[in-house]
């Protein structure tokens, strides 16, 4: 029966549709209906473009005149412009607020974009607005396409204020073809963010490139590049596509690509560098890698390139040098050892003492385990239980298949007799290398000294942490509901800008996060201070001669304007949007 007559109501008010809305949900469920709704196509469309020919024609003038005049009172008699918005707001004959929305925190976010992808947040080009309201969507609200464009366009008189103008009109298809977009720009924008990136940058440090490659998850059936292989997710049930990140020594991802899921670390490494070695992009730059993502072949590929690198060596290439002679044993009895060959190439052997603890304990676990289950089948034997030697070879081959350290157990048997024991010298061996590692670099000592190469190493830890914010519920990169390969990259692409924002913002608000710790005795995380910046409205006042008013309004909160002092973001009052 409702539905009856909401078809006959549609059909009948179908000429005059906004007396029907505003008759039938009044003028605030108008508004909010046509920004949410995906009804009525036609009819949204076209009360939309209304909106923006009232809100360009009847600027207030006489109120932004006011307000100039009363900031310019303020400064000199130095009051707070808090102050001269009242001022403007009482001479408008009795102004009253109306409603307000949250935006403080997209007010942030988009000031974070255009210093980090430079001329990419621009409020000129529509593919530039697109991505910049995208990669905030990702930051602050990460979901699906669908989900940021209902987030985008319940936001859009904020994007309106910040300059964004069409964001009422923002639909799916249109993020899907900005990400299409930026598939196809990826170099521009890249090398437009490097600018930037490199800004950012301490020139005294050394200029290093960190890579490491992960796995990602899909949903679905049919999707391209997805594979069965090794998931770094836990998800060997799903198919997955490999993705290669490079980062700085800073922690910015400087470029990223996709592969199919049953790629080789070694494979994705080559594909990835190819082109790079070729353009001569990482000519002056320390390349650092590990063991399997760089083994020796590759090593000595960026030997012969000329490419400064830093990689770590397999254990077995350290066993085989001592084996032949070219390396002392006594080199591991320091904690940080150095050799240099006739080549030029440096090796650095370290001897973790926290490492080495941790395996001497998981060595004697594994045996302590393996003698235990021998004891139970030697008093089997000795019952008359087990008499047989095929059945004594198979509960033994039962206990020793596949089980670490099973090598340094030696296990004897004949018909109705079992005898095992630990084989010491195996043993001291095993606990000898405990805790030794070594890496392979072309770096002269004149550069850097071998403490220095090491914690140029232990930077990698740099790029699992990228990994994990992009994974995670900041970012949510994973899984993958894309079909088509250039979607699935473009997508990944998107999360790698809005990681570099994210952390371009917790790099600002570190120390101020910090120093408040010490006030409120309570951690404040980076998706908390965003959500306190929220407190920052743009509120909407109407005077007494029945026109509307948008304005700023910044709470008196000592947090929330150090983290836009921070930023260095200004919400100018003077830039306000009127509307009828």
């Amino acid at each position: 029966m409702t539905r009856q007559i909401n078809r006959t109501k549609k059909k009948a008010s179908a000429d005059n549709p906004r007396r029907w809305f505003v008759e039938r949900l009044g003028a605030k469920g108008y508004e909010k209906w046509y920004i949410t709704s995906k009804k009525w196509d036609g009819i949204k469309r076209q009360w939309v473009e209304r909106k923006y020919e009232r809100t360009l024609g009847d600027v207030d003038k006489d109120y932004i005149e006011k307000l100039k005049y009363y900031i310019k009172i303020a400064n000199n008699e130095g009051r707070s412009i808090d102050w001269a918005i009242n001022k403007a707001l009482e001479s408008m004959k009795g102004a009253k607020h109306v409603c307000s929305v949250s935006g403080g925190d997209i007010a942030v976010v988009v000031k974070a974009i255009r210093d980090v992808l430079g001329r990419y947040g621009s409020k000129t080009d529509k593919w530039h607005r697109l991505l910049t309201m995208l990669v905030a969507g990702r930051i602050l609200e990460p979901s699906s396409k669908l989900a940021s464009s209902s987030w985008i366009r319940g936001r859009g008189k904020v994007w309106e204020a910040l300059g964004f103008e069409g964001a009422f009109c923002v639909q799916v298809d249109d993020l899907y073809d900005t990400i299409d977009w930026l598939e196809r720009k990826w170099k521009f924008v890249l090398r437009e963010m490097s600018k930037r990136i490199n800004k950012f940058s301490n020139s005294e440090k050394p200029v290093l490139l960190l890579y490491d490659v992960t796995s990602l998850y899909v949903e679905g059936e049919h999707i391209e590049l997805s594979r069965y292989g090794y998931s770094r997710d836990g998800r060997p049930d799903k198919k997955q596509v490999i993705v290669g990140l490079a980062v700085n020594g800073d922690g910015y991802a400087t470029d990223v690509k996709v592969f199919a899921g049953n790629e080789a670390d070694v494979n994705v490494w080559r594909k990835w560098a190819v082109h790079k070695l070729d353009r001569g992009s990482v000519s002056e730059t320390i390349v650092i890698g590990d063991g399997g993502m760089i083994p020796k072949i590759e090593q000595e590929k960026l030997l012969s390139c000329g490419i400064k690198f830093v990689g770590r060596m397999r254990q077995s290439e350290i066993k085989r040098l001592v084996r032949e002679g070219h390396i002392q044993r006594e080199l591991f009895d320091k904690q940080i050892g150095e050799l240099t060959d006739d080549n030029g190439v440096r090796y650095v052997f370290i001897r973790s003492l926290g490492r080495r603890m941790k395996q001497l304990a998981t060595i004697d676990r594994n045996v302590s385990k393996i003698l235990k289950l021998l004891e139970e089948i030697k008093s089997k034997v000795e019952r008359g239980i087990l008499v047989s030697k095929e059945e004594i070879d198979r509960q033994v081959g039962a206990v020793l298949y596949r089980r670490p350290y099973r090598s340094l157990v030696w296990v004897k048997t004949g018909e109705g007799k079992i005898e095992f024991g630990v084989d010491e010298a195996k043993r001291k061996e095993k606990e000898f290398w405990a805790g030794v590692w070594a890496l392979r670099t072309n770096v002269s000592g004149k550069e850097h000294s071998k403490e220095e190469i090491v914690e140029m190493y232990k930077r990698l830890h740099v790029v699992e942490e990228a990994f994990r914010y992009l994974k995670t519920f900041l970012l949510k990169v994973r899984p993958i509901y894309h079909r088509l390969s250039h979607r699935i990259s473009g997508h990944v692409k998107m999360c790698m800008l809005a990681y570099n924002v994210s952390l371009y913002l917790r790099k600002k608000f570190s120390p101020i996060l910090n120093e408040n710790n010490k006030d409120l005795r309570k951690y404040i995380t980076f998706r908390e201070a965003l959500n306190r910046l929220q407190s920052i409205q743009l509120s909407k006042y109407r005077t007494g001669e029945g026109k509307y008013i948008w304005q700023w309004t910044i709470p008196e909160n000592r947090l929330v304007r150090d983290l836009l002092k921070a930023v260095g973001l200004k919400l100018r009052y003077v830039d306000i949007v009127a509307s009828s």
